[in-house]
């Protein structure tokens, strides 16, 4: 009994620690869940840098093709080796030039809101499949009504993804407006991105417990 009490005296401490230890974290806000963008910007440009290493490498692929002999197997598909070499350069160039053009369009903060985005449109799917597993069952009792609730899911479903679009658009335009923004600094904005990502969260966490639950706007 002096045991299991010295045990319990021991053990309480610590789990009133971790206790502690997540409320600061919940109302410091300092858990990673609370700073997505910069959590995750590093993924972005590193996504970004794979196209721009791509992009170099293709140009780098044009300007040996351009100062190297066709063989002549080449030169019997086009007809002469000056045709071999501006295909195969051509074609290197354009490719550069999509991989460079596609690494300039990922933007860290656009990127990370249709991610989230994506996400939920998975999760959204995942539950209208969950749904109609579960009124498969009841076809051979209720094929008519089951059949009328798989319809309405399948509408439910369309205006959860439409909710879904708008709040990125909105969610893109606010975020270009922080960036664009003259008056903040680095660190500001970067904290603005992390909020403007978490209130995303937030909002698409409601629609997918009320798409889970069958309200869904109109």
């Amino acid at each position: 009994m002096i045991t299991e009490a010295r045990e319990k005296k021991e053990i309480k401490p610590s789990a009133y620690d971790l206790h502690l230890f997540k409320t600061l974290i919940e109302k410091s806000k300092s858990g990673l869940q609370y700073k997505p963008y910069t959590s995750n910007k590093l993924k972005v440009y590193a996504y970004k840098g794979i196209f721009f290493a791509i992009s170099l490498f293709f140009v780098l692929v044009s300007l040996h093709l351009y100062t190297t002999t066709i063989s002549w197997t080449a030169q019997f598909i086009f007809g002469s080796s000056g045709n071999a070499r501006l295909f195969f350069c051509a074609l290197s160039f354009i490719l550069s030039v999509f991989s460079c053009y596609t690494a300039l369009k990922i933007v860290p903060h656009r990127e990370l809101a249709s991610s989230i985005i994506r996400n939920a449109k998975r999760k959204a799917n995942r539950l209208y499949r969950k749904k109609l597993f579960f009124l498969s069952y009841q076809r051979i009792i209720e094929a008519s009504e089951i059949k009328d609730a798989e319809t309405c899911w399948r509408f439910a479903l369309d205006d959860v993804q439409e909710e879904f679009d708008e709040l990125l658009n909105k969610s893109h335009l606010l975020l270009d407006r922080i960036s664009i923004s003259r008056r903040l600094s680095q660190s500001e904005k970067e904290k603005l991105f992390n909020e403007a990502l978490v209130e995303l969260q937030a909002e698409l966490s409601v629609i997918l417990k009320n798409f889970s639950e069958g309200k869904v706007r109109r």
